[in-house]
């Protein structure tokens, strides 16, 4: 055999095994965007149907009482919607020991406030989170709220532009002295189809927002939604949303926001007046927000949503044209 046939071996060149590098490199470029917008999708769909079970549960709630749930109580305890309905989310063995006798926070309350259960969050923003940014009593956060409607917390209770929850008046905001409003659906004369139950907001960025401190006044309350609305100052009502800003609006919450910096465009927010709280809905879905109707029905709502529009549907009882 010749001596060049015996010395000579197949294989790659340098060049070739550049090109098929580039090529794989292409490859993935392409695929990457694909695989990202299916796994949005299946969050966004999980996120649906977290909202769903909210929706059944607060039917559950409204068939056995007669209204829906207040979103606060502040006499004779210190209570929100959350555990109220959750015995109807098939969640009676986590609130089996909850009483309604002593506030959320002692026991044996705050054993279910710490449960991180799945149905609490939407998987595209942070599930798990947690409440620690006061000493002593974590919790459990979560993305779903109940709406308060088309008004400020603290300034407004009965008029155009309250939602299913809300006030039924207010004595004395300073002294946190509010009664809450227990909605039946004939109330609700825009029709339960045209009127927002729920939707899902952006939980602070951290469990702590504070550097580990353990004032609550320095915390950051979004997504707190065992806690209590609290009028007096610092008012914080982490456990409802308004629609007087349409979905994730890049106008800031006003709200209790935590001393650490916080610069995601997505969750705006200012500590202002104490008086005129408001968080608005907010996602990281892309492109809008997941809301359920006061019929149960779940819809996906644009960031084009109008003002005009997503306040009318804020509103139970306003008689504004929905025309979204």
């Amino acid at each position: 055999m010749p001596l060049h046939q015996r010395n000579s071996r197949s294989g790659f060149t340098l060049i070739e095994l550049l090109v098929v590098i580039a090529i794989i490199a292409i490859l993935i470029g392409l695929l990457l965007p694909a695989v990202q917008k299916v796994r949005e999708a299946a969050a966004r769909l999980k996120c649906q149907n977290n909202l769903k079970q909210w929706g059944i549960a607060m039917h559950g709630f409204h068939d056995a009482q007669g209204t829906f749930p207040p979103f606060s109580t502040s006499v004779p305890n210190r209570q929100t919607w959350a555990p109220l309905v959750m015995p109807y989310l098939e969640q009676g063995n986590l609130v089996s020991n909850y009483t309604l006798t002593t506030d959320w926070y002692n026991a044996p309350n705050v054993s279910a406030s710490q449960q991180p259960l799945s149905v609490l969050y939407c998987p595209s923003d942070r599930p798990g989170a947690m409440w620690t940014d006061q000493s002593g009593y974590p919790a459990a956060r979560g993305n779903y709220l109940v709406c308060y409607g088309n008004l400020t917390f603290g300034g407004g209770a009965q008029g155009i532009g309250r939602g299913i929850f809300g006030c039924q008046n207010i004595t004395n905001a300073a002294g946190n002295q509010f009664t809450p409003a227990k909605v039946s659906i004939p109330q609700i004369s825009d029709g339960t189809s045209n009127t927002l139950l729920m939707a899902e907001i952006i939980m602070a960025k951290l469990d702590n927002n504070q550097n580990g401190g353990g004032d609550w006044t320095k915390g950051d309350f979004r997504g707190h939604i065992w806690h209590d609305a609290y009028m007096a100052s610092p008012s914080h009502c982490p456990n409802i949303f308004m629609t007087i800003n349409p979905p994730n609006s890049s106008v800031p919450d006003n709200a209790l926001c935590g001393i650490v910096a916080n610069v995601d465009p997505l969750m705006p927010c200012t500590n202002g007046a104490s008086t005129t709280r408001v968080n608005t809905a907010r996602s990281r879905h892309t492109g809008g927000v997941n809301a359920v109707l006061g019929d149960g029905s779940v819809r996906f709502f644009s960031n084009t949503t109008s003002a005009a529009a997503w306040q009318a549907l804020g509103s139970m009882d306003g008689g504004e044209v929905n025309t979204n």
